[in-house]
């Protein structure tokens, strides 16, 4: 994630696996890589506070942006516009 500073998020970047993560992070922030920890939690107590906090399935793809009209996810469009309560991928825009 990238945050102004007022630690609000202003963009998110997706990657493969945290061995690719730490070697982007690491080109942008010389020594960051090194300052990573281990998580101390298991997966099991991860899934519940996804369930308990978000209240979503955490098998689910609960983390993707669905256009609210044709019901296709970010990664199947150009872009999507994400409303407070409604998201519109780039290509319902042009259509409507």
């Amino acid at each position: 994630m990238f945050c102004n500073e007022e630690w609000e998020v202003v963009g998110v970047i997706d990657f493969t696996t945290i061995d690719e993560a730490k070697i982007k992070a690491e080109r942008g922030y010389s020594g960051i890589s090194k300052k990573w920890m281990e998580s101390p939690y298991d997966d099991e107590t991860i899934n519940d506070f996804i369930r308990n906090e978000y209240e979503v399935d955490p098998g689910a793809k609960w983390w993707s942006t669905i256009c609210s009209f044709c019901g296709q996810q970010d990664l199947e469009v150009e872009q999507i516009l994400v409303g407070k309560y409604a998201c519109i991928c780039q290509n319902c825009v042009i259509e409507f």
